[in-house]
């Protein structure tokens, strides 16, 4: 059977069902006394500061190929916000590393290495590559995939995770 990848918040697959299922009954799913640490304000501003950026990439995106404009320059338009972004991700094997989440640090560093090798080795590196067509199916599926997977962590943060963010 297939299972759920670790995720930061819930921990290991085996505790992502119990996780996910306490959240979808209303209960917290952390087991937090519901009070904001210094912790959870920081994971709740850092997160939703990812969802923001992974927004805006998706909205100039989708409007790019909406209105037909200039398609090949997909990249060129979000490299600003996208580099960044992306790169941030360093954090996520530092909030491993240290414990501020439950999760592998290993695991985490090579999901966070291969996407630095997609940006800054293959996209950054090789302006050739920046036109080409798979560009931008690439990121979309970033930026849907990050907006859905952040917004959980800050729902999780503050003990309420909607259905959606669940399926």
């Amino acid at each position: 059977a297939l299972r759920p990848p670790p995720t930061p918040e819930c921990g290991s697959r085996s505790e992502y069902a119990a996780c996910a299922m306490a959240a979808a009954e209303g209960k917290k799913p952390t087991g937090g006394s519901g009070q904001f640490t210094v912790k959870n304000l920081y994971l709740i501003v850092y997160n939703a500061s990812l969802v923001y950026g992974w927004g805006r990439i998706l909205w100039t995106t989708l409007n790019m190929l909406a209105q037909d404009r200039n398609t090949e320059q997909v990249y060129a338009a979000n490299k600003d916000l996208l580099i960044p972004v992306q790169t941030v991700a360093i954090m996520e094997f530092v909030h491993a590393l240290f414990g501020i989440v439950r999760t592998n640090a290993f695991s985490t560093l090579l999901q966070v290495v291969s996407r630095l090798y997609i940006v800054w080795g293959i996209l950054v590196l090789n302006p050739q590559v920046q036109t080409d067509f798979f560009v931008k199916p690439l990121i979309i599926a970033w930026c849907l995939a990050e907006i859905i997977r952040y917004a959980f962590f800050v729902a999780k943060q503050v003990d309420v995770i909607p259905y959606p963010l669940l399926w």
